[in-house]
């Protein structure tokens, strides 16, 4: 099985407008708009709840919105049944026939369309040996790891050289190991392939590590589009920030001179942008952009505390930092980088201006 070369950079592959979809008296979808650009791997991330599943299955064609269309490679499929689509979909369930062997089950979408049976071999062997599977192909599911299972049924996604991969969770039934080894390789062979992706997860991590872009959703909305440092480094919102990892999001108001806003508690945090005066935001300084020191003399208290907990994540350690001042912070330091401290510790939390990122609150 070639390789695609990669489509012409920023042409739409996918294009949602409008999209609403309504269960009885629930919203999944809320007008929603998305372009995924011809061979990217677009990332759709939210928690339970928030659509993304809703949307994938408005693509795939396994829901019909209310309002709105849906089109691939400038065609209306928005009503189309789901195998006139052109779209590959890797479940998390796997969901291959049980009874079938490897290479029947690769080879099942090829002889439903009716392709000729020595080309049918000729892509199944093809599509085995991309995935490492070219040994395995008379065993049944039930002979296979789970990391093979999904190999499985990512090739029969991708033998028939679809338009689209979808892919549903689909490293949710791995242990973590697997599933980071998992990640890496989809990443790759997408790359490979070129093929266009949409990935959808509510695993923060996996969405940083695997994506070119990420649509971060909640309540049927989109709420932000971007690369993975732009959704993590600026996210544009309250839920975006505190959703994306992990977060410091203080509640404060811009000051009079909007360089500057007033935390809740009093004290003053610099801005690395002009933001309008007397606006309500949330700063949000991540944990290991945070860096703790001892107290040292006529250095302003406002950003003292104690050390309330330490929990240790083996590269890192984490600390839990109760100030004085009522807010509590998290801060992330790399494991054995001085000065380490104990539970009860006095310290000074310190960051740069360029640290704080302010959010629509």
């Amino acid at each position: 099985m070639d390789a695609r070369p990669l489509s012409t950079p920023g042409r739409v592959a996918l294009s949602l407008v409008g999209v609403v979809k309504q269960y009885d008296r629930v919203q999944a979808l809320r007008g929603a708009d998305l372009e995924v650009r011809s061979g990217e791997l677009l990332t759709i991330l939210g928690p339970s709840g928030s659509g993304k599943t809703t949307l994938l299955k408005c693509v795939a064609g396994f829901e019909i919105p209310e309002a709105g269309t849906v089109e691939l490679g400038g065609r209306d499929i928005t009503e189309l049944a789901p195998n006139r689509r052109d779209i590959g979909m890797v479940f998390q369930n796997y969901a291959l026939f049980p009874h079938m062997s490897v290479t029947a089950n690769v080879g099942f979408a090829l002889r439903v369309r009716r392709v000729p049976r020595t080309q049918i071999r000729q892509r199944v062997q093809a599509i085995l040996a991309l995935v490492g599977l070219e040994e395995m192909g008379d065993r049944l599911p039930r002979q296979l790891s789970g990391g093979q299972q999904q190999r499985v049924a990512l090739a029969r996604a991708l033998v028939f050289n679809p338009g689209l991969l979808l892919l549903d969770e689909p490293f949710g039934a791995l242990d973590r190991k697997l599933r980071e080894q998992m990640q890496l390789e989809v990443r790759r062979l997408q790359q490979r392939l070129g093929i266009t992706t949409i990935f959808v997860t509510h695993d923060q991590e996996e969405a940083l590590v695997i994506s070119d872009r990420i649509a971060v959703m909640d309540l049927g909305v989109i709420e932000q589009l971007g690369g993975p440092r732009d959704v993590y480094a600026r996210p544009v919102n309250r839920f975006v920030a505190d959703f994306i990892g992990e977060s410091n999001l203080l509640h404060a108001r811009v000051t009079v001179a909007g360089d500057a806003a007033v935390l809740d508690s009093g004290a003053t945090i610099a801005l690395p942008e002009i933001r309008k005066p007397g606006e309500e935001v949330g700063l949000l300084i991540r944990p290991e952009r945070l860096e703790l020191r001892p107290p040292a003399p006529g250095e302003d208290a406002s950003f003292a505390g104690e050390v309330a907990e330490v929990v240790y994540l083996g590269n890192t350690l984490k600390y839990t930092v109760r100030l004085d001042l009522g807010s509590t912070l998290l801060v992330r330091r790399p494991f054995g980088q001085p000065p380490v401290f104990d539970v009860g510790q006095r310290v000074q939390a310190r960051w740069s201006a360029d640290d704080v990122h302010a959010v629509r609150w």
